[in-house]
């Protein structure tokens, strides 16, 4: 990780309104992390291969409740 990259993400998403992070194989990396902010965000992470790789991790920073984004058969294999 660089120095710059102070949440140790392999990406970091913050407030973005439509992602999506589809078909991807990643492979010893860290999490990818989304921080929805306002709005209503649509985010869909799906059928990407998780090899010896941390799950995504979402977070609502401003409402309350369960996050709003799509993970999805996304499969995680360990070696």
């Amino acid at each position: 990780m660089g120095k710059h990259n102070l949440s140790g993400a392999l990406i970091t998403l913050h407030g973005v309104q439509v992602s999506q992070i589809d078909h991807n194989s990643f492979s010893d990396s860290a999490a990818i992390v989304v921080e929805h902010t306002v709005g209503e965000p649509k985010t869909n992470i799906t059928n990407n291969k998780l090899i010896n790789s941390a799950f995504p991790q979402v977070s609502e920073l401003v409402s309350t409740g369960k996050h709003t984004a799509n993970i999805n058969n996304n499969k995680v294999q360990t070696r």
